[in-house]
This record gives structure tokens, C-alpha cells and sequence, in this order.
């Protein structure tokens, strides 16, 4: 049995070391970065295993019968062409897990609000007193989900690792949306949508969202594949829908009501379009509808993710970390009333901000940019309001007190990744909480 050279050393390459010490199975690792992040979590599972820093390893081991790369190792790096160049099998943790798994997978993806929908989901599943788990780009990486016995797995998928795998063999998948994201790295809107829509590839039942003409347009075709839409309008035997309006609308699939919208928290915008999504999974895995419903009533949303932090000096303080792209910061900003100042900021994707600039656009509101991207927001934006400038998170939640009117939300909605000051967004969104509290 030879080696399998796993490229990558986060959090994908430490699982990978502890499935593989598990297994018996003998492995090497490597990573671009000088400090990769997992390396210690790695040598802890696999001592015996080789371990290439900094880009440090020219050429593929004699060894080496397999290169498995992680969601973010670079398609273009030598180590993968020599890999191809020699005919070796090229393949991600998703590949591995998916060869093993015995579970019923579902894959969930698109540019926002796949956490919400994957962790709303797992819930319904658990509700209904299934063996349910959670994880690929959520949390848990895929293999090690493998040390628990599942009847479901629910699996949020990225464009990076869907790119890098194989078809899934998935029970049931969903798009939720595409919009413009992770543009310095795909080579454009069309790219990154291509990878996106691999999800339906191999699955046994689409689900679309009927309001994204840009899914819609990737979703497989009725007559080759089952396929159920949702959407705000009305239900039909192969949609979900809303009767009526306001929070004693019901939603509901064909004739079968499913709950009233006012029986969850997520009533309105995006918040409605996740549930509906998470609902739709629900329906095609055959979970009980009143299972779903009490999972909905209870679900009280992510960290990060319009995470209510309080009321202090007189303002309403609102943590959106997760707002990693200008469409997920406008979908935020939409949700929230006059009047409000921005947080917005940080690693640029090679994006335009034209969706924030629009949601913006005759508000009373006030945009404070800070990190990177500070400069091109201040000119996306500065034609639609007041805007002003932080050098770090810190200064900008100074800078939002000072700045807002009582009766103010104050809104961390930044439309950009971490990178530049932070490891992540979770560590972002830490760090405004951190500030927040101490101003009161």
C-alpha cells in the first residue's frame, strides 16, 4: 500500500491524519504556508508521518500513490500536475469519506446562508429522533464524521470542495443562491456557479429556490431528476409555498400544510428564503412535518450570523460576521431599520460592493470601513451616505458610538473576508463582541 500525500495542513489535513491513523493507512503531509495552522494536531495523530512546510517539498515522493488535496490547496501547483502527469489518482477528503460513508447524505450550498440551513436541517433531523450529523465545510470536517454511526448526514459544501471531489451520491441537494464570491479565486461568476452546481451532479432529488433565476437555471431538469422548488409563492405538487401573508401564512407542500410562518423567528428576507429551504430538504428526506415545525420554533440562529449582542449607550449593537461578501451585507442591512450605522470592511475577494452601495442607497445610515478593502468601499458607498474611515475594529465600534444617534442599530455586516486582521470570521466576530461590551 503506498503513501497518500495530502496537501494541506488545516483543519481538513488534521482530520485526514487522525482518519488515516485510524485506518492504518500511511500518509505525508505538506502546505504552502511556513506555519501551517493544524501541523501539531497532525504529528500528534501521525508522529511517524513526514511533514513539508513552506512550500517545501519540489517533488512527489516515489512513495506517493495518491494526492488528496484540501478545499484550499491550489489546483495549479506543481505537486498536482506531477500527480496528473503521472496518471495518479487525484481525489478530496470528501472522496474518501463518501467511499466509506453508509449514511444518507444531504449537500447543501450556495454563497449565503448555507450554516443556517444545514444547522436548522440537522435540528429538524434530530427532532425527529433521528442519528443525525453535521459538518464538511460546517464545523466538523467530513472524515471525521466517520466515528459515529449516522442515519443522515447533512454536508455544507463549498465551491472549493466541490470543485476538488467527485459527484456525491446525495439523497437530496440544494443551491440556495449564487451571487458574486471567492472571485480572486475562481476566474469568473460563471466559473464559480460550474462548481457550485456539481452538487446536483450525482443526487438522487434537486431542490432549487423558484425566486433565483441563476439556480434555476443550474438545477437539473424535471423529467431527469425529482425536483422540488420553494418560494414565496404559491405551493404546487412540486413546490413548496406561502398561502397568504404575515405570520398566519402557512407554508406549505401541495395541500399538506407544513407551519405557519409566524411560528419561527426567521419571518422575513433571507431568514424566510433559508427556512423554506431547510423545509424542502426536510420534505424530500420524509421528515415529519411537525417534527420540523418545533425544530424551526426553536432554532435561535448562528453566532456571527445577525447575532443580537444587546443595547448599550442607547444603541442596538448586531453582530453579522458571517457577512463575508457585499450580498450577504446587503441582505443584512435590508433586515435592519433607519437608523443604522455600518461596520463594514476588511480582505478584499475581488468583488464589487455595487450590491451593499444599492442597499444603502436612501437609508439613514452612516458606513464606517476599516481593514483593506476601506478605501474602495469608502467609494462604492460615499455617494449614497456618510462614510468615514477605521484602521482597526476596535476604532470603528469607538467610532460607531460617537457617531450614531440614540436609537441606533449599529450593524457588523463587513462584506469582505478576515484575513487581513483576523484567522476567521469567528475570531472577527469575537473581537467585536469584545469591543462592544466594553463600552458599556
Amino acid at each position: 500500500m503506498g503513501e497518500t500525500l495530502v496537501f494541506g495542513m488545516g483543519a481538513t489535513g488534521a482530520s485526514c491524519a487522525r482518519y488515516f491513523a485510524r485506518t492504518g493507512r500511511p500518509a505525508a503531509f505538506c502546505d504552502t504556508r511556513a506555519r501551517p495552522p493544524a501541523e501539531s494536531e497532525i504529528s500528534g495523530a501521525m508522529p511517524e508521518a513526514a511533514r513539508h512546510a513552506n512550500d517545501g517539498l519540489r517533488e512527489l515522493p516515489e512513495e506517493v500513490d495518491r494526492l488528496l488535496l484540501s478545499p484550499g490547496a491550489p489546483l495549479d501547483h506543481r505537486l498536482v500536475r506531477q500527480a496528473r502527469e503521472r496518471g495518479m489518482p487525484v481525489v478530496s477528503d470528501l472522496d474518501v469519506f463518501a467511499g466509506v460513508n453508509r449514511a444518507r447524505l444531504a449537500g447543501i450550498t450556495g454563497s449565503n446562508g448555507k450554516s443556517t440551513v444545514a444547522t436548522l436541517l440537522l435540528n429538524m433531523l434530530r427532532e425527529a429522533g433521528l442519528k443525525a450529523g453535521a459538518g464538511a465545510n460546517l464545523g466538523t470536517p467530513a472524515l471525521d464524521l466517520l466515528t459515529e454511526r449516522h442515519e443522515v448526514c447533512v454536508l455544507e459544501l463549498s465551491s472549493f470542495q466541490l470543485e476538488r471531489s467527485a459527484p456525491i451520491a446525495l439523497e437530496a441537494a440544494v443551491i440556495l443562491n449564487i451571487t458574486p464570491d471567492h472571485l480572486d479565486a475562481h476566474a469568473s461568476l460563471e466559473e464559480y456557479a460550474a462548481a457550485k452546481a456539481r452538487i446536483y451532479l450525482s443526487c438522487k432529488h434537486a431542490v432549487a429556490p423558484a425566486d433565483e433565476p441563476s439556480v434555476q437555471a443550474l438545477a437539473p431538469p424535471p423529467h431527469t431528476c425529482p425536483r422540488l422548488d420553494y418560494g414565496l409563492g404559491r405551493p404546487a405538487a412540486a413546490r413548496l409555498g406561502i398561502i397568504g401573508r404575515g405570520p398566519q401564512a402557512e407554508i406549505c407542500h401541495a395541500k399538506t400544510p407544513l407551519m405557519r410562518v409566524g411560528d419561527s423567528a426567521m419571518q422575513r428576507g433571507f431568514q424566510l428564503s433559508n427556512l423554506l429551504a431547510a423545509l424542502a430538504v426536510g420534505r424530500v428526506l420524509g421528515v415529519n412535518p411537525a417534527a420540523m415545525r418545533r425544530a424551526a420554533a426553536n432554532y435561535q440562529g448562528l453566532p456571527h450570523r445577525m447575532q443580537p449582542l444587546g443595547e448599550w449607550a442607547g444603541l442596538r449593537w448586531i453582530n453579522d460576521s458571517k457577512a463575508t461578501n457585499a450580498a450577504a451585507a446587503a441582505a443584512a442591512v435590508r433586515t435592519v431599520p433607519d437608523p443604522l450605522v455600518l461596520i463594514a470592511g476588511g480582505a478584499g475577494k475581488g468583488l464589487s460592493y455595487g450590491a451593499l452601495r444599492d442597499a444603502l442607497k436612501g437609508r439613514d445610515a452612516r458606513v464606517i470601513a476599516f481593514g483593506q478593502e476601506a478605501d474602495r468601499i469608502v467609494r462604492a458607498v460615499g455617494a449614497d451616505c456618510t462614510v468615514s474611515r477605521s484602521d482597526t475594529l476596535d476604532e470603528a465600534v469607538t467610532a460607531a458610538r460617537e457617531l450614531a444617534r440614540p436609537g441606533s442599530t449599529v450593524l457588523l455586516a463587513p462584506a469582505c473576508a478576515s484575513f487581513d486582521m483576523f484567522s476567521n470570521y469567528r475570531e472577527r466576530g469575537r473581537a467585536f463582541e469584545r469591543a462592544v461590551r466594553s463600552i458599556q
